[in-house]
Order: C-alpha cells, then sequence, then structure tokens
C-alpha cells in the first residue's frame, strides 16, 4: 500500500475527504501540523535514546524521559499515493513529542528511512482516540 506526505498540502487541508477524517466523525482531532523532520538539536536533545521504526509509543515515551517534552497522542496521516490528489486518506495512531515551547518533534524512524531514504514531513493530528491502554505482549 503505497503511502505518503499529502499531496497539493497545504490545499489537500480542505479537501472533504481530508476534513471528514480529522474532524468529529471519525478522528476527532484537536489540532493538526504538517511536521517537519526533527533537526540536529531536537536530535541531540534525545542523543542516547535508542529510536525504532513502528514503535512511535514506546519511542515517544523514551524521549520524553531523556528530553523532558511531554507525549502528544494522536494519529499519523497519509495519503494513498495511488488514488487521485486529495481523494484518500488513512490514519495510523502515532505518538509523538512536544517541546517545552509546544512545537511537535517526532522521532519515530519510518522504515524507509530506516533503509536510508532522506526524512520528510509528516501529517500529525492530536486525539483523544490516540491513546491506548498498556497490553502485556505475548
Amino acid at each position: 500500500l503505497p503511502l505518503r506526505f499529502p499531496r497539493e498540502w497545504p490545499a489537500a487541508f480542505k479537501s472533504a475527504p481530508l476534513k471528514r477524517l480529522l474532524n468529529k466523525s471519525m478522528l476527532n482531532g484537536v489540532r493538526c501540523r504538517a511536521v517537519p523532520p526533527p533537526t540536529a538539536a531536537e536530535h541531540a536533545a534525545a542523543a542516547g535514546v535508542v529510536l525504532e521504526p513502528l514503535h512511535s509509543f514506546s519511542n515517544a515515551e523514551r524521549v520524553a524521559a531523556a528530553s523532558g517534552w511531554a507525549v502528544v497522542k494522536g494519529f499519523w496521516v497519509f495519503e494513498l499515493a495511488d488514488a487521485p490528489p486529495s481523494a484518500s486518506f488513512v490514519a495510523v495512531r502515532h505518538w509523538w513529542n512536544a517541546t517545552s515551547s509546544g512545537g511537535w518533534v517526532d522521532l519515530t524512524p519510518r522504515l524507509s528511512e530506516a533503509a536510508g531514504e532522506e526524512p520528510r514531513s509528516r501529517l500529525l493530528v492530536e486525539s483523544a482516540l490516540g491513546d491506548k491502554a498498556a497490553d502485556q505482549l505475548t
């Protein structure tokens, strides 16, 4: 399933499919931001923290413990790359961090970034629906 940052950004933010996904009918989003890749200073604030692709919950909690930043819970929103622009979107439960100044930082690497791809902006939406209960892994 090829996924990407929404094409035609920021105009895509006003598309009916994305509005339906972000608002009360689905994700019940509180805030939505296009978050750029982390800066060198943001990476330095979490120096020594082991970050794994697909582990945003534990990554955000470890970064918070190391840096003092807050954990933000919500969703990472993608556009389906093989659909017409601004027509189809998907959201994946995801956690990231907020700095003391309120800026959002997502240090969780994508699998493609772990394989050497250049980091890209992410569309993140804060939502109470992004919370999850801790479960024992079996």
